[in-house]
C-alpha cells in the first residue's frame, strides 16, 4: 500500500516522538521519565492519526488515544485490540506537562511498550515497514 502524503506527515510526526523517547528513556533514564512518557503518548497519537487519515475518517482535535482507536473501528475492527495501552497514555498529554505528576520507572517502561505495540500495529495496518528506512 502507497500511503498519502497527508498520512505521511503524520507517521514522520510520529517518528520524531519515537526517536525522541527512545533517546530520553535509553540514555537518559530516570531523571526525564516525565518526558518519555510525554513523547510516548504523542507517538501513539500521530500513528492513531496517520491511521484515521489513511482510511479518510475525520477526527476531532484531540489528545484521546482511546477516542481515536474507536474511531478508528469503522475501518480497523482489530485496532480495538489497542485500546487499553491507548487508554493508558492518554493521561501522559497534559498531566506530566504540570509540577506534581512524575512517573516512576516502572510507568514509564509500561509507556515505552505501549507506543511500541501502537506505533508497530499501525505501521502494519499502513503496509510500512517495522522499521522505517534511513
Amino acid at each position: 500500500m502507497t500511503v498519502s502524503e497527508p498520512t505521511l506527515g503524520w507517521v514522520e510526526k510520529a517518528e520524531h516522538n519515537y526517536q525522541t523517547l527512545c533517546v530520553l528513556h535509553d540514555q537518559l533514564r530516570d531523571a526525564l521519565n516525565d518526558m518519555v512518557c510525554f513523547h510516548c503518548q504523542q507517538c501513539g497519537e500521530a500513528y492513531l492519526k496517520a491511521v484515521l487519515t489513511e482510511a479518510r475518517l475525520e477526527f476531532p482535535k484531540t489528545h484521546d488515544l482511546g477516542h481515536l482507536v474507536q474511531l478508528a473501528c469503522a475501518r480497523w475492527p482489530g485496532v480495538a485490540s489497542l485500546a487499553s495501552m491507548a487508554n493508558s497514555l492518554t493521561p501522559y498529554a497534559v498531566e506530566v506537562r504540570y509540577p506534581g505528576r512524575m512517573p516512576d520507572e516502572r510507568a514509564c517502561c509500561d509507556a515505552v511498550k505501549a507506543a511500541s505495540s501502537i506505533r508497530a500495529a499501525c505501521r502494519a495496518w499502513l503496509g510500512l515497514p517495522p522499521e522505517p528506512d534511513p
